[in-house]
């Protein structure tokens, strides 16, 4: 019973020598090339970008002005030059470089130097807008939803005294059905696609050639884009992946204040969240929130990462591809170092 149970405190303490802090494998420590395949991640990026009517904004706060009253409809303005009222010109001010012309030269630069290290998709919302459609007869071809409503009929009495039927203006006109409730039409400038602009694994030229299609427009649902890539991502196999989103925006979302929390949703699911926004962008302290729900906020009162010029987005870049996977007493190489368990932190039990 003695021999038996010394066999075991030896057993112990080899496994604890083996995967102790500083050592590897038996053998040369820390040089021997991982007897298994590493298991490095396959890198997903999904690029959501903004592209509603304020990121034709300056994406810095410069702005020149140009002459011309046609070229500058329907914000044309005279700019007075001297002293008499002829004195000047029609014109109006745009911005030297808009946040969404940086946003494009930015994504097209990341997308070139990473698209064969990582698997990167598009989502650009909200959908491109078309031109007002007014009346009954086109607003039933605009997207909608139902809604719970159950209209109401009133017993009246008109201007002669008879009695007569009132009834909710949804019964009147069509929108309510028996069953369904009230059909509710959706303000486009506040809706997204169906699926993805782009699934993960699209080459550069297909992601760059898609935003240089977009003319923006409309307002911000960033909460329902991420609900769009929660959804996607939670049809697909996440094994052997490293999920990560960059949503890249220029304030709080101007349809609903869910945004926070889908950050805070795809961050539970380990989807990391990586928030891009610009030097004048709007609300700050949403963005800062999102940031610490994403996983990588950074330090001081701005927690998330400013694009002042093209470059800055390659570094979020470089910051998710050059994370490695940490090393555990597994007998894996998980950093795909070619050395397995080496330069633990901390012993492991078995």
């Amino acid at each position: 019973m003695k021999t038996l149970m010394q066999m075991v405190i030896n057993i112990g303490v080899v496994v604890l020598v083996a995967c102790g802090p500083g050592h590897s494998n038996p053998g040369n420590p820390g040089t021997q090339p991982s007897p298994l395949k590493c298991v490095k991640k396959d890198t997903q990026i999904m690029l959501v970008t903004e592209a509603s009517q304020r990121m034709t904004t300056s994406a810095n706060g410069e702005v020149e002005v140009i002459r011309g009253f046609w070229r500058c409809i329907p914000h044309a303005k005279w700019y007075k030059t001297g002293p008499q009222p002829w004195q000047g010109f029609w014109g109006c001010e745009r911005p030297v470089e808009s946040k969404w012309e940086l946003l494009k030269r930015a994504v097209s630069d990341s997308v070139s130097k990473f698209a064969k290290d990582a698997q990167i998709g598009l989502v650009v919302y909200p959908v491109e807008q078309t031109k007002p459609c007014h009346g009954w007869f086109c607003s039933w071809f605009k997207p909608f939803k139902w809604v719970p409503c159950a209209p109401k009929c009133r017993h009246v009495r008109d201007e002669f005294g008879f009695p007569s039927i009132e009834c909710d203006d949804d019964i009147l006109f069509g929108n309510y059905v028996p069953g369904r409730g009230c059909r509710r039409t959706i303000t486009k400038e506040c809706a997204v696609a169906e699926g993805v602009d782009l699934e993960p694994g699209a080459t550069a030229s297909q992601i760059t050639a898609r935003l240089e299609a977009i003319t923006p427009g409309g307002k911000s649902p960033t909460s329902d884009a991420l609900e769009l890539v929660k959804t996607y991502f939670g049809s697909q196999n996440a094994q052997g992946k490293s999920r990560h989103v960059i949503l890249i925006t220029d304030g709080d979302d101007t349809c609903n204040d869910n945004a926070p929390s889908m950050v805070q949703q795809l961050h539970a699911l380990g989807i990391d969240v990586w928030v891009v926004a610009f030097q004048t962008s709007t609300s700050p302290d949403v963005l800062s929130l999102m940031a610490d729900y994403g996983g990588h906020a950074l330090q001081g009162n701005v927690k998330y990462r400013v694009l002042k010029e093209a470059g800055d987005l390659a570094q979020v870049f470089e910051e998710i591809l050059n994370a490695e996977s940490p090393e555990v007493c597994d007998g894996v190489d998980n950093d795909c170092d070619g050395k397995t368990d080496e330069d633990l932190v901390r012993e492991c039990a078995s």
